[in-house]
């Protein structure tokens, strides 16, 4: 009878286990589907400030200048410009590449200062 008792508790805490499993799982996927939609809503982000350097390079469309950014400024960067596509806009800010240092980034941006580069993707969502 104590093994009975013992073996009856012991499948009611994985039944009981199970279900708290499942539950779990299902509002994991129902926050999962909310995140979702809400950046499918999202909001305007702003081209960055371009203060900070790093090893990003970006183009500021709207000054018409080449900048090395850090990473918070790249992807603010990148944010701005998949909001832009998003709404048939044209590019306030476009990132071009990350490079392995400040001075490769910094190089290519002198590069660029000093050979005429295409720039005509700013207009091209």
């Amino acid at each position: 009878m104590f093994s009975l008792n013992k073996l009856f508790t012991s499948n009611i805490v994985r039944i009981v286990t199970a279900v708290i499993l499942v539950l779990w799982g299902i509002c994991e996927l129902y926050n999962t589907q909310e995140s979702a939609e809400a950046t499918n809503q999202e909001s305007y982000t702003p081209p960055p400030s371009y203060r900070v350097w790093g090893r990003g390079l970006v183009y500021d469309c709207a000054k018409k200048e080449w900048a090395c950014v850090g990473r918070y400024a790249y992807l603010q960067c990148r944010a701005n410009m998949k909001w832009n596509v998003g709404h048939d806009r044209p590019y306030e800010c476009y990132v071009v590449h990350v490079y392995g240092t400040d001075i490769d980034c910094i190089l290519v941006q002198l590069h660029h200062l000093t050979i005429p580069v295409e720039t005509n993707f700013c207009h091209k969502p």
